[in-house]
Parts: C-alpha cells; sequence; structure tokens
C-alpha cells in the first residue's frame, strides 16, 4: 500500500520517474523561480512567497508534464482525471489574480483559452496529429495572451509557461502509449 506521499508524488512525477527527469523538473523550477523574483522586489513579502510557490509549481510543471513517466501515467487513466486536472489548474491564475495584482482578464483570458484548447487535446489524443493541433492552440493562445492582456511586469512570464504547461506538456500523449 502507497502512502498519501507516495500518492502525491505519482501526481507529480508519475510512477518510477527517471533520477535525472526529477533533477531536471525541479532545477528549472528552482532556477526558473529565481529568475522570476527578480522582477518581484515591490511586491509586499506575503505576495512574493506566493509569487515564488507559484513559479515553483508552473515551472516546474512545464517539465514535468513532458517526462515519460508523468505521462504514461495520466496516459493510462481515465480522460476523466486530465479533465479534471485542467479544471484544478483554475487555482493558478486564480492565486496571480487574488493575491497579486492581475486583473480579471489575465484570468478569463488564460483559464478559458487552456480549459477549452487543453480539453480539446485530450479529447484528441488518440489522433496522431493532436500533437500539432496542441501546437497550434498553444501559439494561437500565446499571441493572444501578448495581444490582450497586460500582466504586472513580474507575471509576464506566467501566461506563456501557463498555456505551454497545460495545452502542450499535459494535454498532448507524447509516448502515444495509453
Amino acid at each position: 500500500m502507497r502512502s498519501s506521499v507516495g500518492r502525491v508524488s505519482e501526481l507529480l512525477f508519475g510512477r518510477h520517474p527517471e533520477r535525472c527527469d526529477v533533477l531536471l523538473i525541479l532545477a528549472t523550477a528552482v532556477c526558473g523561480a529565481a529568475l522570476v523574483m527578480r522582477q518581484a522586489g515591490a511586491l509586499a513579502p506575503l505576495q512574493q512567497i506566493i509569487l515564488l510557490v507559484l513559479a515553483l509549481d508552473v515551472l516546474g510543471g512545464m517539465v514535468a508534464n513532458l517526462t515519460r513517466a508523468t505521462n504514461d501515467w495520466y496516459a493510462s487513466r481515465a480522460p476523466a482525471l486530465s479533465y479534471l486536472f485542467l479544471v484544478v489548474h483554475a487555482a493558478q491564475p486564480l492565486i496571480a489574480v487574488l493575491f497579486l495584482k492581475a486583473d480579471g482578464a489575465f484570468f478569463a483570458f488564460l483559464y478559458g483559452y487552456s480549459l477549452i484548447a487543453g480539453s480539446v487535446v485530450v479529447g484528441r489524443r488518440r489522433v496522431p496529429s493532436h500533437q500539432v493541433l496542441a501546437v497550434a492552440l498553444m501559439a494561437f493562445g500565446m499571441v493572444g495572451y501578448n495581444a490582450f492582456i497586460t500582466p504586472p511586469p513580474y507575471l509576464t512570464w506566467f501566461g506563456y509557461a501557463y498555456l505551454f504547461k497545460l495545452v502542450y506538456a499535459f494535454a498532448v500523449n507524447h509516448s502515444g502509449k495509453a
């Protein structure tokens, strides 16, 4: 019987992740968060902590969702779990709105677009062209984010990373296994 720590670890890294993958996930999260925090000087200490946790989660998740262990773990489960994953990720842009001075359009665009685009890709995982579809939807989302959303400077990175994490890294079945 797995412990609750083991179950959480599977959600983050998949079952039996490669050591190199875990190191790359952690290195990306930590180094990326350090770069994000260079722009956080004007934030209050609690806001800086929230931004740090958000950066660790989103940046680490970008890499984690691309690993074979995480990809195969989610691909081997019912699609409902993938849709739930997309729904639960409303928390990240919502936290940015509630605590980091992002406006409602930031939340509405990023979450709405990522939920729709990610769901379309998850629904087409068995179609070989779903990877190309994901890149097209991610690119369109990134251009839309750039054209219509003006986040505070310390959150500019967030939209691009969030779209990559959910629409491409997570929604695509990279190995083709089910």
